[in-house]
């Protein structure tokens, strides 16, 4: 028979808070696990998140995204399966990278014989300041876009689903 041992005392929520954006596309159900950091008045993009360098997309455990068919992702074929997501962010585009390895916190032991695929994707400057680090999935006529916000910046990355 085994127990269950429950946390004694309070519990500190987390700074980067777990999160998810998630969408049914038709029949693909397409979900993206993140921990979202805050801006907290530093300055992101070139300092905090260096340009040129590997980024776990968020904060704590790498980024996951889980796809029930395959879809096409910044026109890459991804196959049904739960795969980590970094970025590599330029100062006008990011590299995106969708990676077979899982379970990694950040992007420490991150491996690029691992990759799935790589794309590069625009930044656009936003009209607004986001203050946590968001990521959204929406209809875009009979597909779906894929944003990354966080500060003034913003990615769109176009998903097809089936």
């Amino acid at each position: 028979m085994s127990s269950i041992v429950f946390a004694q005392g309070p519990v500190t929520p987390r700074k980067s808070p777990v999160t998810i954006a998630k969408v049914n596309a038709g029949t693909t159900y397409i979900k993206v696990v993140y921990s979202q950091p805050h801006k907290n008045e530093r300055s992101i993009f070139g300092e905090l998140v260096p340009f040129e360098k590997l980024w776990r997309l968020g904060a704590n455990e790498a980024t996951e995204l889980h796809v029930t068919k395959p879809i096409t992702m910044g026109g890459k074929k991804i196959p049904s399966g739960t795969y980590s997501l970094f970025a590599i962010p330029h100062s006008n585009s990011w590299t995106i990278i969708v990676s077979k390895q899982l379970g990694l916190w950040g992007s420490f032991d991150y491996d690029s014989e691992q990759d799935l695929c790589r794309f590069d994707v625009k930044t656009q400057k936003t009209d607004v300041e986001w203050e946590p680090f968001t990521i959204k999935i929406d209809p875009d006529g009979k597909n779906y876009t894929l944003s990354m916000m966080w500060d003034m910046t913003q990615v769109r990355i176009p998903i097809k689903a089936k």
